[in-house]
């Protein structure tokens, strides 16, 4: 192969690759942003389960009272 065509070659390889790396990145980002989004929310439900499932004299110690320990946990897991 001469260095001329070589070169294109190269450069023709190097060009799709160039072009096919940024949806890649994006796609990775968005799927990671989804996963992240998900474990928030898995995150969340689990720890609005663990308060209310705690009881009167410990909400009471970190100063809390059921009835806002009630409506917390019946946000659904997507509200913050």
């Amino acid at each position: 192969m001469s260095q001329q065509s070589h070169e294109t070659m190269s450069t023709f390889i190097g060009d799709r690759t160039s072009h096919l790396t940024w949806p890649r990145t994006t796609l990775l980002r968005v799927a990671a942003a989804i996963v992240d989004r998900l474990y928030g929310w898995q995150t969340r439900a689990a720890e609005r389960a663990h308060l209310a499932a705690l009881s009167d004299y410990l909400l009471e110690d970190m100063g809390l009272s059921r009835l806002e320990v009630e409506r917390e946990a019946a946000k659904p897991f997507w509200r913050r």
